[in-house]
């Protein structure tokens, strides 16, 4: 099951095992998830501004820990439903 279908099947709250965990990974994937992207869109508008290509790819790594925590709470809301 994709996080997506997790994501269709756990508004229907009747069929979860822990609601609470749920809605709390919902809220941390999307915040970390619009955090990641956010990163990665300033770190192109350092490389546009000439500020080096290393600069832009401190950006980027630090992106990939908020990529991985959406990653984290995708595999509990996954959890959650089964």
């Amino acid at each position: 099951m994709g996080i997506i279908e997790a994501i269709i099947i756990g508004v229907q709250i009747d069929r979860l095992q822990k609601p609470i965990v749920f809605v709390s990974m919902l809220a941390c994937f999307v915040a970390f998830s619009a955090f990641g992207v956010v990163i990665v869109l300033a770190g192109f508008e350092v490389m546009l501004n000439g500020k080096g290509i290393l600069n832009a790819m401190g950006l980027a790594s630090i992106s990939i820990v908020f990529f991985g925590l959406a990653a984290v709470c995708g595999h509990f809301i996954k959890k959650c439903v089964q």
